[in-house]
């Protein structure tokens, strides 16, 4: 009993498995990244939880993951119970390069999974997803969820933060984003010349990390960690130039809900490389002329067209047109053409079609 790690070499989880506070966890850097044995979280176990609000119709309780005392529901009506000591042991599974962690609570289940993903530095991440699950034959069960994040940026408590996509300022006042519209942020441990920074996802964007894309929140908050800490759900968010947080909200001002036997994940992304939370997306065109029926010895062009729509740069695209058995390919009539953008000109490999 104690802390569980896993790691491909460039991030590393740490999760605990005694049972009044399993499923807590850090992240820092691996022993393979260029920063070795740094800080993405703060370092003690525990000081970053999940909160699932949670309203069977009999009850209205706010359910936490955390040992740490919890002084205020942050909501009105509402009582605070631990996750963890309760009736039914939460359980922990071994998934290779992360951990899963089954709550079992009255009506029910609280799934949370914790990995990392990617091969390659610039693609490395931690995923962070929770599965809300209603018992079959439980009643309708109205809920919200909360992810309290700690941040320590290396030995930085007090982050400088800043949106990303679109970008904005640096800043250490503490801010609430209802609906965010940006893809990501940034947290740095300074705002001139940054020697360590991480970021994390936000809503949707062109993710190649995974299948799953970042569950766009009702509300995200930089905040005093232990304004977040103390109260389970919502708290007063002002202030400044203090230890800091990420707090994510889903079902934040009106609940969500889940009939018998329906399930809802939430996921967010965590990661040192902001490469790994982007993607290439090559979109490719084909057009033909004369759209028309043609006679024996007609010419026909084709013009074949290629963009990127994402946000990360796309390498060695190979374009291949398959033209009917029927026509002739007439040597060399090729044109090539790079439309440069905000990036550059694109580089082109080849300027010709391996016929064949």
């Amino acid at each position: 009993m104690g802390i569980r790690e896993a790691t491909n070499g460039y991030l590393t989880i740490r999760m605990e498995d005694a049972q009044d506070r399993i499923g807590l966890f850090t992240v820092k850097t691996g022993q393979n990244h260029p920063s070795p044995d740094k800080n993405v979280f703060f370092p003690t176990v525990g000081t970053s939880y999940i909160t699932v609000r949670a309203d069977d119709g009999n009850s209205k309780v706010m359910w936490v993951n955390t040992h740490l005392p919890i002084s205020e529901t942050g909501l009105p009506g509402y009582t605070v119970q631990r996750m963890n000591p309760h009736a039914d042991p939460a359980t922990i599974q071994n998934l290779g390069t992360g951990f899963r962690v089954r709550y079992e609570l009255p009506n029910f289940y609280v799934i949370q999974e914790v990995k990392v993903i990617g091969s390659v530095i610039e693609k490395t991440a931690v995923q962070h997803t929770v599965v809300v699950e209603n018992k079959p034959a439980s009643p309708p069960l109205d809920f919200g969820l909360r992810y309290l994040w700690d941040w320590t940026v290396d030995t930085i408590d007090n982050v400088f933060f800043r949106t990303r996509a679109p970008d904005g300022n640096f800043t250490q006042d503490f801010t609430d984003f209802p609906d965010p519209a940006f893809l990501r942020y940034q947290a740095a441990d300074s705002d001139l010349s940054p020697s360590f920074e991480v970021f994390g996802t936000v809503t949707r964007g062109t993710l190649c990390l995974s299948l799953t894309s970042p569950t766009a929140p009702d509300e995200l908050r930089f905040a005093a960690w232990s304004e977040a800490k103390n109260t389970a759900w919502s708290f007063s968010n002002t202030g400044g130039v203090d230890d800091s947080a990420i707090v994510y909200f889903w079902g934040f001002s009106s609940t969500l809900q889940l009939q018998s036997g329906e399930s809802q994940t939430f996921t967010q992304y965590v990661t040192t490389h902001e490469t790994a939370l982007k993607c290439a997306v090559p979109v490719l065109k084909k057009d033909v002329s004369t759209m028309a029926d043609v006679c024996g010895g007609d010419d026909l062009t084709y013009t074949v067209s290629w963009s990127n729509v994402g946000d990360d740069t796309s390498y060695d695209l190979t374009i291949t047109d398959t033209m009917p058995g029927v026509l002739v390919y007439r040597s060399p009539l090729l044109e090539f053409f790079a439309q440069p953008d905000a990036a550059g000109t694109p580089m082109l490999k080849s300027r010709s079609w391996a016929t064949t």
